[in-house]
């Protein structure tokens, strides 16, 4: 939604000797004005909530949104299956969690394209299918902030990638446990938050290999690369021999060994840190400050750490019979 420039206009009244000699300010009324035409015809409406930027035409989406993404008046949802215990602050959200977990109220899309047997619960996502998969209905878009060169095939991954990476127009989601205070650039942010610090919504997914199990599928994909060696597709550096499984793992290379693909350097909010990565970031505020600390608990000992690298370095040292 286009953002209406606000113009105020100053009326002199009088002036002369003899006149009223002041003078009377009018602004709201054509910025109203403009927002009406930006809008067809109905005056926008601003959350404003902490310089919230999100703006709607209608009194009911600025309610959700106020909901969803500040807390204020939240009306909890709850998905009417027998046993289910999840609940949303919107009504169109249970309704997704139906389709997505139960199979109820769901219509299949499928792709038009010859031979191709995808099909989705959400139209969007075969939208989303033809542009990858068969280059159908891709017009690039390109991030217009300075050094960067990152392109999408859809409008909305840009949109992500402007609030991921440069903080540009973000709407935050909050974690609704009581007492804490973390939040995410997106809601799929905040349900794997929830499902690993706060063990909500949990669906644990088995590898059919072995008796490791994740909460998400795509934790099981990762292990299986890693760990069998299926479905691995290897991401070759072109500047020297390393080679990774992961691309985030072959992005982070780039950027530390090659000092290349670095948008902007990551700041420590607590000291003069900076770092290439998030992840970066993460580590040292969770070692040096202790914020956001999930201690890890050796299984065979009292033994306690920070990180995960730790603990599996612990339990290789001690643990592990030669």
């Amino acid at each position: 939604m286009p953002k209406v420039p606000r113009r105020q206009v100053v009326i002199k009244v009088g002036g002369e000797e003899g006149g009223s000699g002041g003078e009377e300010e009018r602004g709201g009324e054509e910025e109203e004005e403009g927002a009406k035409k930006a809008s067809g015809g109905r005056a926008l409406r601003t959350c404003g909530v902490g310089g919230c930027v999100y703006r709607t035409k209608l009194t009911s989406n600025l309610k959700q949104h106020k909901a969803v993404h500040h807390g204020i008046d939240i009306v909890w949802h709850d998905c009417p299956e027998l046993g289910c215990e999840c609940k949303a602050k919107a009504k169109s959200d249970v309704k997704r969690h139906r389709a997505d977990v139960h199979d109820i109220g769901v219509t299949w899309h499928e792709c038009p394209e010859p031979n191709c047997s995808q099909k989705a619960k959400v139209k969007s996502s075969i939208k989303q299918h033809r542009a990858y998969v068969h280059g159908i209905g891709v017009s690039w878009q390109a991030c217009t902030e300075l050094g960067c060169e990152y392109k999408a095939k859809l409008e909305g991954d840009l949109k992500k990638h402007r609030a991921a990476v440069h903080d540009i127009d973000v709407l935050w989601w909050f974690c609704d446990y009581e007492g804490c205070e973390y939040r995410a650039k997106s809601n799929g942010g905040i349900s794997k938050h929830k499902a690993n610090v706060h063990n909500i919504g949990v669906k644990w997914h088995q590898c059919p290999h072995c008796d490791y199990k994740a909460k998400t599928n795509g934790q099981i994909t990762l292990h299986k690369a890693n760990k069998h060696n299926i479905g691995v597709q290897w991401h070759q550096c072109p500047h020297c021999d390393y080679k990774a499984k992961q691309s985030c793992h072959f992005t982070d290379h780039i950027k530390r060994r090659h000092n290349m693909g670095v948008v902007k350097w990551k700041p420590c909010p607590e000291c003069d840190y900076k770092a290439k990565t998030n992840s970066e970031i993460t580590t040292h505020k969770t070692r040096k400050h202790d914020v956001s600390v999930q201690w890890k608990q050796c299984a065979d000992c009292d033994y306690m750490t920070k990180t995960n690298s730790y603990l599996t370095t612990r339990i290789k040292r001690h643990h592990t019979s030669d």
